[in-house]
């Protein structure tokens, strides 16, 4: 019993996987800037730009 429910979950994440890496070879081709986000700016003016966390305050 414990060998078909290791097997299923296996099973399920491989799928999962599949499917994952299908999209990313793929590619999608209906979002604005190919990420497959939904929150993509148009203007690369709009987004902050990235700042990384300090490791420790001083």
């Amino acid at each position: 019993m414990q060998e078909v429910l290791v097997f299923g979950i296996v099973a399920i994440a491989v799928v999962f996987l599949g499917r994952r890496l299908w999209q990313f070879f793929r590619g999608n081709r209906n979002t604005s800037c190919g990420c497959g986000c939904s929150g993509c700016p148009t203007d690369s003016g709009t987004s902050p730009p990235h700042t990384p966390f300090p490791m420790h305050k001083n």
